[in-house]
């Protein structure tokens, strides 16, 4: 009778022993989701200070967060932010000290990934900058080879599974749009299509709706010049850059815009 009172004491402990492992594995997963999902806001938060910063012409401050931060955002926004960064320096100052450093850093992110794939989106990203740094050189021909490095990556893309979900993907398909569309509009270019070149002011007209600030302000920029330098829709391109001039009130290229638009209606 003893024994089999002490077994049942046995059972119940071990009963009540496998209860309270199974609630502490189960504070532990609540603790570390929470966890995760405190690290992830605050790494967008991070991303989007230093975004803020480098639209508001702050390129100092922004550099110096976007060194401290570097290791522990997201490789993805870590290409976007350097090459803006320093594509806006170097657009503002057209020095050639900030020159040399664009052409560093986009120089640079061929080592960023071993992964094929998100190799092949960082050099999207970077080529599609290098084509910009080249058109305001006016050098036509390495935007000639640039273009089909581009041409030749976006088919290659088209059969992978891109490494990207939400905002991110949302962000490589912005990039892809503009192409795109300055492919279609392009005088060189064979792949005239007024139809697609709509779509893809779409895109960009639905990305500039977006919450996201880095989507929403891209977007809009883009359109705006778009709208102002080839559409000729001076009204649309004034909306845009009054949206950009709002949030990024230290920026004064965007103020510059607004009145430029003003001025062609």
């Amino acid at each position: 009778m003893r024994v089999l009172q002490r077994y049942s004491a046995l059972n119940k402990n071990h009963s009540h022993f496998k209860l309270i492992l199974h609630r502490l594995l189960l504070i532990i997963i609540v603790l570390t989701l929470f966890q995760i999902k405190g690290f992830s806001n605050e790494n967008d938060s991070t991303v989007n200070r230093i975004f803020t910063l480098i639209y508001n012409q702050q390129f100092e401050k922004a550099d110096s967060m976007l060194s401290v931060n570097e290791k522990v955002i997201d490789p993805f926004y870590v290409t976007i932010l350097k090459t803006d960064l320093y594509w806006w320096k170097y657009s503002i100052s057209r020095s050639s000290k900030d020159a040399k450093e664009l052409s560093r850093v986009l120089d640079n992110l061929n080592s960023v990934s071993n992964n094929s794939v998100e190799r092949k989106v960082t050099e999207l990203i970077q080529r599609s900058y290098q084509m910009r740094y080249e058109r305001k050189r006016y050098n036509l021909i390495g935007v000639i080879f640039i273009r089909k490095d581009i041409n030749y990556l976006l088919q290659e893309l088209k059969e992978e599974k891109l490494p990207l979900t939400g905002n991110e993907l949302k962000l490589f398909s912005l990039y892809v749009a503009i192409f795109q569309y300055f492919e279609f509009v392009n005088p060189f270019s064979f792949h005239k299509n007024s139809e697609e070149q709509n779509q893809s002011i779409k895109l960009m007209e639905k990305y500039a709706k977006e919450n996201d600030i880095m989507l929403n302000t891209l977007s809009n920029y883009f359109l705006g010049r778009i709208y102002q330098k080839i559409e000729k829709d001076y009204l649309k391109a004034q909306t845009c850059f009054e949206v950009l001039a709002g949030r990024f009130a230290e920026n004064e290229i965007f103020k510059e815009y607004v009145e430029e638009c003003k001025g062609k209606l």
